[in-house]
């Protein structure tokens, strides 16, 4: 399955070559107004590069303070020499002051860097309980494409992923189950949002008979009572391992468009980027 609700943009290229103006096979007259425009472009970085980094912010003057209360002794010759060339007392700074060097420096001091905390992928909102299943449950025979008015859940779609994977999954009566809902605070493939929620020691996959629990609270999306599904357009994303133990990335939505949920699975690889504020769900103990 591939969902897709985005544009692809092509590569961008930040840089006119000649190999470059060729492939795309410019007149003679743009081909040579692009390479005039790389030119003034490469001189003005070149400008811009012997100028340094302008003092904008308290921690770059109390850097350049830093740097000053710290230079080596200088002899009046040696600084004459540097005084008249710019460009390499830039190359020299520059070659210096990097990440690396600042942490083997301290290293060789003693100290370490302060390290900067990681921000959070996702946000908890709240833990979902849900009812004891006391019959067995068989997807292919629940998750049915069905739109028509009734007490019945509305499905509008069924990915022929998700029925090849999870259709023959039968899951037997389980007892209630809590479930953890998280919100992302940034955009974010999945993998990484569940690794983090794997990481703080919490049971990451649920069943397709957990995700249906939770569709039967909100059978007809907005027009039902109000639950942790989101039925604004957003996302609600599980991990669930399929009928041969793979894992699997299913995806719930509502589409008003459809006048129902639509349902879809992917690899738990998939590379999509998910947004702020689409829904991952995990459980909390099996």
């Amino acid at each position: 399955m591939i969902y897709n609700s985005g544009v692809s943009k092509a590569p961008s290229h930040n840089r006119y070559s000649k190999d470059f103006v060729v492939q795309l096979q410019l007149p003679a007259c743009r081909a040579s107004d692009a390479l005039e425009a790389a030119t003034k472009r490469q001189k003005k970085e070149k400008h811009s590069m012997s100028r340094g980094t302008p003092l904008t912010t308290q921690k770059l003057k109390k850097f350049a303070g830093t740097v000053t209360l710290n230079l080596p002794e200088i002899d009046d010759d040696l600084a004459g020499d540097f005084g008249s060339n710019g460009d390499a007392v830039s190359l020299i700074l520059r070659t210096a002051f990097t990440r690396e060097n600042l942490d083997e420096a301290l290293m060789k001091l003693g100290k370490t860097s302060e390290p900067k905390p990681i921000p959070s992928i996702l946000k908890f909102v709240a833990t979902v309980a849900l009812p004891a299943r006391t019959t067995r449950f068989i997807p292919k025979t629940a998750f049915v494409v069905n739109t028509k008015p009734g007490p019945h859940v509305k499905i509008g779609y069924i990915d022929s992923d998700f029925t090849r994977w999870f259709g023959e999954k039968a899951e037997e009566p389980t007892a209630e189950t809590k479930l953890r809902q998280y919100a992302l605070t940034r955009p974010s493939v999945f993998a990484p949002a569940m690794k983090e929620i794997g990481d703080g020691g919490i049971v990451t996959k649920t069943t397709s008979g957990e995700l249906y629990s939770m569709l039967e609270k909100q059978p007809d999306g907005p027009k039902s009572v109000a639950g942790p599904l989101l039925t604004n357009g957003y996302a609600n994303l599980f991990e669930m391992d399929d009928k041969d133990g793979v894992p699997r990335l299913v995806i719930a939505l509502w589409r008003g468009a459809y006048a129902g949920w639509r349902v879809f699975a992917s690899d738990a690889s998939y590379s999509r980027q998910w947004n702020d504020g689409d829904q991952l769900f995990s459980r909390n103990s099996r």
